[in-house]
């Protein structure tokens, strides 16, 4: 975050270009940004950061994590981004285990309500006990996300897993 919003984003979009890039994603907002008004100034700050990208040819993403879920004060944080950033400027690396722990956002409804925000899809499992799982051994119903992920946007499928026993086992099952 402080890369794409502070000097450092021309250098920034100019590695992703070197490396072939079509996105920079921003991965996780400072602790200090979680309050509705924190959201918001993170909304101007990426439409901002998100022009300077689209003028070098790049599109800017950002990248959930649990706490974009929250509700505070009322309001989703989530919510926040999606309402105040130019879709132009700013798509979703949608992180389905991360929108289902956080609770507040259906990644179905996603992406009917918000159609072509998100370009990136991280594909993640969940436990019954809420912890991570081997995509297709935990609970999150899957057929019925992917239905709407076209509508979505989603271009690239990403399967993951942040803590995996045997990471081996977990690249074959996903």
């Amino acid at each position: 975050y402080d890369i794409v919003t502070g000097s450092g984003l021309p250098q920034a979009l100019e590695d992703v270009h070197t490396l072939g890039g079509k996105w920079i994603v921003v991965p996780s907002l400072p602790g200090s940004l979680h309050s509705p008004d924190g959201y918001r100034e993170v909304a101007r700050q990426f439409n901002r950061a998100g022009l300077a990208a689209r003028e070098s040819g790049l599109k800017l993403l950002y990248h959930n994590h649990g706490g974009d879920h929250e509700v505070v004060d009322g309001v989703s944080l989530y919510d926040i981004l999606l309402k105040e950033t130019d879709p132009e400027l700013l798509g979703f690396e949608l992180d389905l285990y991360w929108a289902a722990k956080g609770g507040s956002s259906d990644p179905g409804e996603l992406f009917a309500r918000h159609r072509g925000r998100f370009p990136a899809l991280h594909v993640k499992d969940m436990a019954p006990n809420g912890d991570f799982a081997d995509v297709g051994s935990g609970i999150l119903d899957f057929p019925a996300m992917f239905d709407t992920a076209r509508q979505g946007g989603v271009k690239q499928w990403l399967v993951e897993h942040d803590a995996p026993a045997d990471p081996f086992a977990t690249a074959r099952a996903g």
